[in-house]
């Protein structure tokens, strides 16, 4: 399972690399979301799991779905700490996870909040780890559908 989600790297250019600066973009309407999941990226990460393998992909997806919550609950409390080394630690992990299972916009929000606990700079990120949850809630959908 380990080796599955370590090969399973999101595709060149999926995520943006760190900046100099961090801007927050702004918040899309869900009328001009993306889709919750990358197509190509799910199906990327299908064919390193196995095509032969569904019930593997659905375990993947299960441990996913019932880690990520926790996570974000550790996160929130990081932020309401002003812990930036734990913000920068679940933010980079929930990022790379989202990423592997193709929820690139979700691993786009995680990254920029890694990025400003990077910086030490946590002003706005309770908004944006707003998003992050909703965003979360999206993939859940999508995701749901699979395990």
């Amino acid at each position: 399972m380990v080796r599955a989600l370590s090969e399973a790297q999101p595709r060149p250019g999926a995520i943006d690399p760190a900046g100099s600066t961090i801007k927050l973009k702004a918040e899309v309407s869900a009328d001009h979301l993306p889709p919750a999941l990358d197509q190509e990226a799910l199906a990327q990460f299908r064919a390193t799991v196995g095509e032969d393998t569904p019930e593997l992909l659905r375990e993947l997806i299960g441990i996913y779905l019932e880690d990520t919550p926790k996570r974000l609950a550790q996160l929130q409390a990081g932020l309401a700490q002003a812990d930036v080394k734990e913000v920068e630690r679940l933010a980079h992990s929930l990022k790379a996870t989202g990423a592997t299972f193709g929820a690139l916009r979700l691993a786009d929000l995680c990254q920029q909040l890694e990025l400003m606990a990077r910086t030490g700079k946590l002003a706005g990120a309770k908004q944006l780890l707003s998003q992050v949850h909703a965003e979360y809630q999206r993939v859940c959908q999508v995701l749901a559908d699979w395990s």
